[in-house]
């Protein structure tokens, strides 16, 4: 239909451009023979001839506007949808590998210290959340937080948005917890462990 569109407008043009050159080429005619009155003549095989090379000319812009008109929306789309659909696959699959890797040296680890004989912690045994956090996790997960709140809160400055600046409050509060946290876990540490190297 778009198509169909172009055409009639096509020839509606040409229409108008042959009549509007036939008009032209009587006035030129008519000037050239007043000037020249061996010019006055004019060849009507040269003005089809133009026309007709004009005519290919402008089919073959319109085919190339076709292709261009076609191709850009497929690319969009395509890009637009398989590019997401990419990152996203590569980041599952990169997860689920480190963590297929991980469980497996976590068993092999399992393995040799039953095999040697040692006993492990019971919170060895459990999977996943259900261990309790190192001090080492809390800390690098509160600086992470922190990190995250401070830059919604830089980016709510840019965009002057009190929103923006709300939300970042809820990740800076918490990575603040959690190194308060793990500074009274550090401190007890310390406490505990210095009436054992006095005694």
């Amino acid at each position: 239909m778009k198509m169909m569109k172009k055409m009639i407008v096509m020839l509606l043009g040409i229409l108008l451009f042959t009549a509007g050159a036939g008009a032209r080429n009587e006035t030129v005619a008519a000037d050239t023979a007043a000037v020249n009155p061996a010019m006055a003549e004019v060849n009507p095989e040269v003005t089809l001839l133009q026309l007709q090379q004009e005519h290919a000319a402008a089919m073959e812009h319109m085919r190339q506007d076709h292709i261009e008109d076609t191709l850009i929306p497929v690319v969009a789309i395509v890009c637009g949808t398989a590019v997401p659909a990419l990152v996203i696959f590569l980041i599952v699959f990169t997860g689920l590998k480190h963590r297929t890797k991980v469980k497996l040296a976590r068993y092999d680890l399992m393995a040799k210290a039953l095999e040697s004989g040692k006993e492990l912690p019971d919170y060895f045994f459990e999977e996943g959340d259900n261990r309790p956090a190192s001090g080492k996790s809390r800390l690098s997960r509160g600086f992470t937080l922190v990190g995250a709140g401070v830059g919604l809160l830089f980016f709510g400055l840019v965009l002057s948005s009190k929103y923006v600046w709300a939300f970042s409050a809820v990740p800076l509060l918490i990575g603040a917890g959690q190194l308060l946290v793990y500074r009274i876990e550090a401190r007890s540490a310390e406490s505990l462990s210095e009436p054992e190297s006095e005694k």
